[in-house]
């Protein structure tokens, strides 16, 4: 039975107080110094755990590897008929979100009646090439690094003057984003 936890009705035991830590209650409610230097001793032993076989487990992954073998993709780990469907632009799922991002690129959306297109040229896999791997990235205007989500947001909400809420709608911001 744990803490706090009632026997069924009938039964002889009594109802426990409940308990912090898996202590049990002290009468007084507070807790003598060998009870603290044990407590203390125990979060003290897993921060050393974490500090000292942290990075053997980081190196003992990455030791897995023979020496001198480039790194592999992720793709030839997949299934046959997984790799298919990636390959396969009717079948893979996230085409539907390219492709919407792909007709909301020229589209002219908000109160400003501007487009994408408009600052960034007509042709999105032109004008976008190499982009999305350089997020996240310092903006100076926001004295922060911005996700492509957020900059894209950013860039809406300045060029095409729609409010910061409409700016940053998750269906058309995830469809630029993963057209991008």
């Amino acid at each position: 039975m744990r803490d706090g936890d009632v026997e069924p009705v009938g039964s002889t035991a009594q109802a426990r107080p409940p308990t912090s830590a898996g202590l049990p209650a002290l009468a007084a409610g507070t807790m003598d110094a060998l009870t603290w230097r044990a407590r203390g001793v125990r979060s003290l032993w897993g921060v050393w755990m974490a500090i000292l076989l942290g990075p053997a487990l980081v190196l003992g992954v990455q030791a897995a590897e023979p020496v001198g073998t480039p790194p592999r993709s992720g793709y030839d780990l997949m299934s046959p008929a997984l790799q298919a469907m990636q390959r396969d632009d009717g079948a893979n799922p996230g085409m539907l979100w390219v492709e919407e991002g792909r007709a909301r690129w020229s589209q002219r959306e908000g109160p400003a009646g501007r487009a994408c297109s408009d600052c960034h040229g007509a042709d999105l896999t032109v004008a976008m090439r190499g982009v999305a791997a350089a997020y996240p990235r310092w903006d100076e205007g926001a004295a922060r690094p911005l996700t492509l989500a957020e900059r894209i947001a950013a860039c809406r909400e300045r060029h095409q003057a729609w409010p910061a809420a409409m700016a940053r709608d998750a269906p058309a911001l995830l469809a630029l984003e993963t057209a991008v």
